[in-house]
């Protein structure tokens, strides 16, 4: 099943009386990527808070983390997260508007290789959505 930008969101979870926020986030693909994205090493996202992490930039997504584009549409980021980080956690921090500074979030690639990656956030009032540029922290960036 290929899932797209209009997929269903997950269950999601009381935070506060007036707050939701998705106990997880669903990948879905950008259904119209163009030309540039497909050909772009920068993994480009838009982070919605009704539960979507959409990839913008697909084929970057794909080759960082050892999948097939397909293979991403419908897993959740939970799916892709180590099984000592709860999935809760880290969708609550990327959608924190208080919190300006980049998120690490470790993912497990296909090989199981584990990779962490630095999410830059950047809150778009007029999308009602997180433009995300991840990119991956070696070692040495602590």
């Amino acid at each position: 099943m290929l899932l797209v930008s209009d997929g269903a969101p997950p269950e999601t979870r009381a935070i506060g009386e007036e707050q939701r926020t998705p106990a997880d986030l669903m990948l879905v693909l950008c259904p119209n990527p163009g030309r540039a994205s497909a050909q772009s090493d920068v993994m480009l996202a838009w982070l919605r808070p009704r539960g979507t992490l959409e990839l913008l930039s697909v084929a970057a997504w794909a080759r960082a983390l050892g999948y097939v584009p397909q293979e991403l549409s419908g897993k959740s980021l939970g799916e892709l997260l180590p099984l000592e980080q709860p999935a809760g956690e880290i969708v609550a921090e990327l959608l924190d508007p208080n919190v300006a500074a980049p998120v690490d979030v470790t993912l497990c690639c296909k090989d199981e290789r584990h990779k962490r990656l630095r999410f830059h956030r950047r809150f778009d009032a007029n999308e009602e959505a997180i433009f995300v540029v991840a990119d991956e922290v070696s070692a040495a960036d602590g």
